[in-house]
């Protein structure tokens, strides 16, 4: 994915900005917790630590391995009925909802 910007910050921001929403499949192995999330320009990899899911790789869609892209269309095939219960949850859209506090204590706390 080449943006064209090498400030590591407005890369970031321009990350966020295209690929704030994404689902995820949270996924148990040997007793740890990990994570793939599917995003808009590719899979996001990461961990749950303590109450957070940290993600530490991003690939993009041209570079996933097709074993990655298999996954995304099988968590992609199982979410249908999970969008439906998401959209018709309007607090967490609610500016004031646990949700939306906990992303802006992120944003927040690291200057984004």
């Amino acid at each position: 994915m080449s943006l064209g910007i090498s400030n590591s910050l407005d890369i970031v921001k321009e990350f966020f900005k295209n690929n704030g929403a994404f689902l995820s499949k949270i996924i148990e192995n040997e007793g740890l917790m990990y994570t793939l999330s599917i995003c808009r320009d590719g899979l996001l990899l990461g961990e749950i630590q303590k109450e957070w899911n940290v993600y530490k790789t991003f690939i993009s869609k041209d570079l996933a391995r097709e074993d990655q892209k298999e996954k995304e269309e099988k968590i992609i095939s199982s979410f249908p009925k999970l969008i439906d219960e998401i959209i018709n949850k309007p607090e967490l859209f609610d500016i004031g909802s646990q949700h939306a506090k906990a992303i802006f204590k992120g944003v927040v706390k690291n200057n984004l």
